[in-house]
């Protein structure tokens, strides 16, 4: 996808209000690795991924030992129903389970996850980047 049409796309959904955003696997990719240090013996949160689809979640996974990370923690918001937490450690198996709340970023619930993790990854609700960017701050999160 070119700039322009992927601009354009982050402008329409400003205005309409789209949250949904997906990082193609390149993008993860090239940026990710520039910090591969600054994960060591790290938890990462992607508290606005559903551990099933995230490539965030994936790359996670895929580069565990190669970044030398502690813990991947995934959360996902259903507005219908219980939001999504997955989870995977040293173990090498990703755990899910079904959230007691929607998996809302800022709920009491996903606020635990939070406050144990040292690195917060993912993509924000777009109609809601103050509020998250807020949280984080009040948090003291990279």
């Amino acid at each position: 996808m070119n700039a322009s049409k992927r601009i354009k796309e982050l402008l329409d959904a400003r205005v309409g209000k789209k949250d949904e955003f997906y990082t193609s696997m390149e993008t993860i990719e090239k940026e990710l690795y520039e910090y591969k240090d600054y994960f060591k013996n790290k938890t990462i949160y992607c508290n606005c991924d559903n551990p099933n689809e995230s490539n965030f979640v994936k790359f996670f996974i895929n580069n565990f030992d190669t970044f030398g990370l502690n813990k991947i923690i995934a959360t996902s918001f259903n507005k219908n129903d219980n939001g999504l937490y997955g989870e995977f450690n040293k173990d090498k198996k990703l755990i899910l389970k079904n959230l007691v709340g929607d998996g809302s970023f800022d709920s009491d619930e996903c606020l635990n996850f939070l406050n144990e993790a040292d690195i917060i990854v993912t993509n924000p609700p777009f109609s809601l980047f103050k509020k998250f960017i807020k949280l984080l701050i009040d948090n003291k999160k990279d």
